[in-house]
């Protein structure tokens, strides 16, 4: 299918929104008005820059405030319309969008509607364009798609035609399956955004936190299927006002909202059987394999902090694999993962260089990622093939058949029962939702779990996943406070092409009681807790007296993860202040 995208949904000038929209693969774009009138040039210009990208411009918009109005304003709105209609010549566009007025003390009549619209028709067909005719969710009049179409019908003028948006058809809860007896050559566009469910009234979120499809929690298949069953021959075009997506690089995100609609058309086949047709052929990529959990970890640290990282590891019960032949890395290994230290001078702490995703067909996945059109790169040290995101985290995709042979021959004593079950990254303003993409989109992860977390110096938001057979958990991180712990561990200083940093590491073990014992006879000092925790523990919580001393005399703390009770103590990288380690043990408490 054809896709497109609104300019309001990407930062930068005009030109640079078109050039990522072009880079990014979509076929056209919806042209938004400020957009325009902030450009230094001539409409004619925007035209030809277009067409030299390759790029149609689908449709102009908006305009506002049209209908319901007494017989004077309805003049000087034709007359605003006859000026929009000159621009749309100077620019090649033949659609224009007029959402429903949102203006008080406007007329419902139908009759008045109808007549009002048919007019606006009859100038713009006098021009050889065409109007289409939406409802807002907060319109006054006209709020929901059955009135709209109702109007639209009423007025009888073949270039009238109804706009369909799937945020303000799903933010009201309105029905989706009568969209399917609706005539598809009278639906001129469709328009796209997801979305957090509402409990009040749009446009509380409308301008702030829409998103890719996929990334919010309303039914975008269903409608979408709902649209193309009435028998829409249109693009599939995205609108998404979000504050992240106009702070954010236009190319990433442009990237991540292409590939949102190659997703949307994956799970239109998939989620609703919609078959893939000759004139409305649908993506269809490999399926993404199952994740089931992290196959590596690389470390990048200087020379100064080498003995104590190793000595941590040593704690946890890693045990050194062999010194790399070519590269300043050196292998540990644990159960079912590796960690690799990396010698760096780049580096002034501790870091997260790679990550390795353990995977149950590693080759199809990145036939997957091909078919996306998302690029990878071969990794000269560590073999497999390293995914970049627009947070700039690499990602290690298969293994290599020769990784034993990279590495001088080490000890190989029994593998720590230690494994790698989570891991956080704190992420520049304006990269969340682009970064969520690669792994709901690209990566096949179910729908996250979305929240914030209140701390002292301000609120952090948060997508978490857990991976298909919960062998993992990835949590991303953000923050437009620069006094919470996330806006702590990026650089204050740095702009938006920072990369993300990882900011926590959960490690699960066998005994932690024991694993608190060895790290403390290394003299590796775990965070402190409190003893009114405790005390607030013992009121909360059926643990014995035991259980209770155990936890205060090694600083361990508590929680009910799902139906198991699991301890966990925590304690800072050697080298890296922000980067925090939770060594936990699921366990049974003795009553």
């Amino acid at each position: 299918m054809r896709h497109a995208i609104a300019t309001l949904s990407l930062s930068g000038s005009l030109p640079e929104k078109l050039q990522a929209i072009a880079a990014a693969g979509f076929d056209g774009c919806e042209l938004f008005e400020t957009d325009l009138l902030s450009y230094p040039g001539r409409p004619d210009e925007i035209r030809r820059m277009a067409e030299n990208l390759g790029l149609t411009i689908e449709i102009f918009q908006p305009f506002r405030d049209f209908e319901g109005v007494h017989p004077e304003q309805l003049e000087r709105n034709l007359v605003r319309a006859e000026h929009k209609f000159d621009l749309m010549e100077q620019l090649g566009v033949e659609l224009m969008l007029v959402c429903s007025n949102a203006q008080p003390d406007i007329s419902g009549d139908p009759a008045l509607v109808a007549e009002q619209l048919h007019r606006l028709a009859e100038r713009a067909a006098a021009r050889g364009l065409r109007v289409g005719f939406e409802a807002l969710s907060w319109g006054t009049q006209i709020n929901r798609y059955a009135q709209a179409w109702a109007a639209v019908e009423a007025a009888d003028h073949p270039s009238l035609g109804l706009i369909l948006d799937s945020y303000h058809t799903l933010a009201l809860d309105d029905a989706i399956s009568p969209i399917t007896q609706l005539p598809g050559e009278k639906i001129f566009f469709l328009q796209l955004s997801d979305a957090p469910r509402e409990s009040t009234r749009p446009p509380r979120y409308s301008r702030t936190l829409r998103s890719f499809p996929g990334l919010g929690e309303y039914d975008m298949t269903g409608f979408v299927a709902a649209v193309l069953k009435a028998g829409y021959a249109g693009p599939l075009s995205l609108e998404m006002f979000n504050d992240e997506f106009r702070a954010a690089p236009a190319g990433p995100t442009a990237m991540a909202a292409r590939q949102s609609l190659l997703w949307l058309e994956e799970r239109l086949q998939a989620d609703v059987q919609l078959p893939s047709q000759a004139e409305r052929p649908l993506f269809q990529p490999p399926r993404a394999p199952a994740l089931n959990g992290f196959a590596s970890l690389e470390l990048a640290m200087p020379p100064v902090h080498r003995q104590a990282v190793e000595q941590l590891l040593g704690s946890l019960g890693l045990v050194e694999q062999g010194r790399h032949r070519r590269a300043p890395i050196t292998r540990f290994a644990g159960q079912a993962f590796d960690v690799y230290l990396r010698e760096t001078h780049d580096n002034a702490a501790v870091t997260v260089h790679s990550l390795g995703l353990a995977c149950t067909d590693s080759q199809a996945l990145l036939m997957r990622l091909e078919g996306y059109g998302q690029a990878t790169r071969d990794d000269d040290d560590l073999g497999g093939r390293l995914l970049t995101t627009p947070a700039a985290l690499a990602l290690r995709i298969g293994p290599d058949a020769n990784l034993d042979g990279r590495f001088e021959s080490g000890q190989h004593p029994a593998p720590s029962d230690c494994r790698l079950s989570g891991v956080a990254f704190a992420l520049p303003c304006g990269l969340l939702e682009s970064e969520s993409g690669v792994w709901r989109h690209l990566l096949g992860l179910p729908a996250a779990s979305t929240g914030v977390r209140h701390e002292s110096q301000g609120v952090v938001r948060r997508r978490c996943w857990q991976s298909t057979d919960g062998g993992g958990e990835i949590v991303l991180e953000t923050s437009t406070h620069a006094g919470t712990s996330v806006g702590r561990a990026l650089s204050p200083s740095a702009g938006l092409d920072q990369p993300a940093t990882c900011v926590a590491l959960r490690l699960e073990v066998d005994d932690v009681v024991a694993t608190a014992q060895r790290l403390s006879a290394a003299g590796l000092a775990v965070e402190p807790v409190p003893a009114n925790y405790y005390h607030d523990l013992a009121a909360h919580q059926a643990l014995s007296e035991r259980d209770r001393t155990l936890f205060q005399a090694h600083a361990l703390r508590y929680e009910r993860r799902g139906n198991r009770d699991y301890a966990f103590l925590q304690l800072t990288v050697p080298g890296n202040e922000h980067l925090m380690l939770e060594v936990g043990e699921y366990r049974t408490s003795e009553a």
